[in-house]
């Protein structure tokens, strides 16, 4: 996943963000997530912030979490899929 810095990995990083919002988004409250800041750093690591327009309950956050993760699981299985018929 390098290449980010190209207008093509632009693109992709922009599509990959679109992906990781929508999957959340709809896996989560009605209007629990204002946000998801999603970064990828050189190094290869994703970083996801949620950004919240309001105070989650403890019940929230617990499935934000499990929301979070499973949206990054989905995401790298769909990437390994692809790196084998490429």
């Amino acid at each position: 996943m390098s290449g980010f810095g190209t207008p093509r990995g632009k693109s992709a990083l922009a599509a990959l963000r679109r992906s990781l919002g929508s999957y959340t988004v709809r896996q989560l409250p009605d209007g629990l997530l204002e946000n998801l800041e999603v970064r990828y750093e050189l190094t290869g690591e994703l970083h996801l912030a949620p950004h919240l327009s309001r105070e989650p309950t403890a019940e929230e956050v617990a499935e934000l979490e499990r929301v979070l993760n499973q949206a990054v699981d989905d995401l790298v299985t769909r990437l390994n899929v692809l790196a084998t018929v490429a």
